[in-house]
């Protein structure tokens, strides 16, 4: 790499003395270059070190438009592969049916731990409950915490307040 740039800001071709285009308007071209390097390399770092978040609001997003949606089914793939191991789709789906219907799910706020394998995602949703006897539904709007882990394989998997032995 030192060779190819120094025979590009070299026009004399001689790599002995690569120092010798250092010199006038080549010290621009170099710094420059280093320069638009390091910013490269900062903004790239910048952006691929978000620790996972990205990653964690989709599965979020995704897992709150099937829990509005009641697709129970679908939010199985979602969950700690822990529970899918103890628990087979048709037990989850009976045993987590939803009883609450919600509707307009968003993110407030992410907090991923130190370690970047769990984090708490604190979930805004309208709430709407139809108690036993009552003609009419109410809704209400509340904030709703979950706890999410990163598994072995890199992806993020919610974890149920019960349900999981843990091993």
């Amino acid at each position: 790499m030192i060779v190819l740039l120094t025979k590009y800001f070299n026009n004399s071709g001689s790599v002995r003395y690569p120092w010798v285009w250092l010199h006038g308007g080549h010290i621009l071209r170099y710094f420059g270059f280093l320069l638009l390097f390091a910013i490269s390399g900062l903004v790239f770092a910048a952006c691929s070190s978000d620790g996972g978040e990205t990653e964690l609001r989709s599965r979020a997003d995704l897992y709150w438009e099937y829990r509005s949606t009641g697709q129970t089914d679908l939010i199985y793939d979602l969950e700690y592969p822990v529970l899918r191991s103890q628990m087979d789709k048709n037990t989850y789906i009976k045993r987590y049916a939803p009883i609450v219907k919600y509707r307009e799910p968003t993110i407030e706020s992410v907090q991923i731990d130190e370690s970047g394998n769990a984090a708490d995602v604190r979930i805004k949703v309208i709430a709407g409950v139809r108690p036993r006897g009552a003609k009419n539904a109410f809704e209400r709007p509340f904030s709703i915490n979950d706890r999410w882990v990163k598994a072995d394989d890199g992806i993020w998997y919610h974890v149920p307040k019960s349900g999981i032995n843990k091993k």
